[in-house]
């Protein structure tokens, strides 16, 4: 015992004159020769732009840049888009869809059968089609003749818990049997806008102009309005267009007694965008079924 506090008290000593001693004690770093750390996260600069948010520009760009394909994709219903020509003429959807519904013929039946009318006696002709489709920004009512202020912004939508919509109108036309055409203006109710859209009373706004109408200086729309709420189209992930596809799948077998595993299958787009998917079954005959979809129903 006594030998074991005699070795304690030699350790002890000897860490001690360690310690004491010049070439033991710790060196401290040199902050002399340290660079000086700059900050990256530009706090000073984003809390300016927050105070004083620019007056010739966005805040920031790459916002509008993230939300760009949801925006360009409302905005491909207008002629006044601004976008190149797709698979179009470069107009809008709403052009491409108004000429894919092209026009109607209707008799009113007041022929005599062998006459000019027809030799079923049909009677006179008259010509009926859509000559444009017209959807405007969201705007005070017609019948409020109080308000200064006629544009009606997506804030008041929020607060009044409204949808911020803008008004859509056709101009019908049609031809009598002496071959005058006339037109009329018809109202078709209102369409949800997107923000920030083409139709929207905030397109081309700078940060100022924004925080100047109770909106974010970061605002970069892309979703809607409903009832107050902000309502966002998700993407659907399709196959790609106009491309013939290989299938295999066990379920083919189930829909008849000849059916196989095996189908192509392609979808076809029109340049309105509205498309159709065709599927082509080989049969264990050799031949093959095609089926379709028109108006919701399927077809073989």
């Amino acid at each position: 015992m006594l030998k074991f506090h005699t070795l304690c008290t030699t350790v002890t000593t000897t860490f001690q004159r360690l310690a004491r001693s010049s070439t033991f004690a710790p060196k401290m770093p040199d902050v002399s020769k340290r660079t000086k750390r700059t900050p990256n996260f530009n706090t000073l600069e984003r809390e300016k732009l927050f105070r004083s948010p620019p007056k010739d520009r966005v805040t920031y760009n790459i916002l509008n840049e993230f939300v760009t394909p949801h925006i360009e994709s409302f905005n491909g219903l207008f002629d006044d888009s601004g976008l190149p020509s797709g698979d179009g003429d470069g107009s809008g959807l709403l052009s491409l869809a108004l000429k894919d519904i092209g026009e109607r013929v209707v008799f009113d039946g007041n022929g005599q059968v062998g006459s000019e009318s027809g030799p079923d006696g049909w009677g006179n002709r008259m010509r009926i089609w859509i000559e444009q489709v017209t959807i405007a920004r969201p705007m005070v009512p017609d019948k409020d003749r109080t308000a200064l202020e006629r544009r009606v912004f997506p804030t008041e939508a929020r607060e009044r818990l409204t949808s911020y919509r803008g008004r859509m109108t056709i101009k019908l036309c049609w031809s009598d049997p002496s071959g005058q055409v006339n037109d009329l203006v018809k109202d078709c109710g209102l369409i949800p806008i997107m923000v920030r859209s083409v139709r929207c009373n905030l397109r081309s706004m700078s940060s100022a102009d924004l925080v100047r109408h109770h909106e974010e200086p970061e605002e970069f729309g892309g979703y809607f309005i409903i009832n107050g709420n902000e309502r966002l189209i998700r993407y659907l992930i399709l196959p790609r267009r106009n491309h013939v596809i290989s299938l295999l799948r066990p379920s083919f077998a189930n829909r008849g007694p000849s059916y196989t595993q095996y189908a192509v299958q392609i979808r076809c787009v029109r340049p309105d965008q509205t498309s159709v998917t065709n599927t082509l079954h080989y049969l264990q005959n050799g031949s093959a079924m095609l089926r379709f979809t028109w108006r919701k129903q399927e077809y073989v």
